[in-house]
């Protein structure tokens, strides 16, 4: 285990590896969002939150909010524009009323799958120039970053 690559003398925001990747997530988020088709009057978030159905199926609310990226509060209020657009439902299920299920409308299929192709496609112009070994090294990388961040989270836990 290393001792850091951070001290209190070569630290700089601007450097910093989570300030780095919060541009590149800020500057990305603006592009796709640029870049969606907005005669579904669909936002970039509310497009992630259909294809996360897409991929995954019935999700409980707290599943779909951390699969998208969003708060709890924040996947309240963006379900009930998803769903005034009739593209997915929230359903109780019967073992359990208290817990809430999402699904997709026959709709909310039909659009969430309209954007695969936009969605492949940003994501390859993001990426264009890697070589496929930078490209799984990336993704590498990146799982290593979210798998640190769980055990260190879990290493808080009283």
């Amino acid at each position: 285990m290393n001792q850091g690559f951070y001290s209190g003398s070569n630290y700089r925001i601007d450097d910093s590896v989570f300030h780095l990747m919060r541009r590149a997530f800020t500057a990305l988020t603006a592009s796709m969002e640029a870049t969606l088709d907005q005669k579904d009057e669909l936002t970039q978030v509310q497009v992630r939150a259909l294809r996360c159905l897409l991929c995954h199926g019935t999700l409980r609310i707290v599943e779909l909010a951390r699969l998208s990226g969003v708060t709890d509060p924040a996947m309240t209020r963006l379900l009930d524009r998803l769903e005034r657009k009739r593209l997915c439902q929230r359903v109780r299920t019967a073992s359990d009323r208290r817990v809430v299920n999402v699904v997709l409308t026959a709709l909310g299929r039909a659009i969430a799958e309209k954007y695969t192709p936009t969605v492949i496609e940003f994501q390859n112009q993001i990426l264009a120039g890697f070589s496929s070994s930078e490209f799984d090294h990336l993704q590498e990388l990146l799982e290593r970053m979210v798998k640190n961040s769980s055990q260190s989270s879990a290493d808080q836990e009283p």
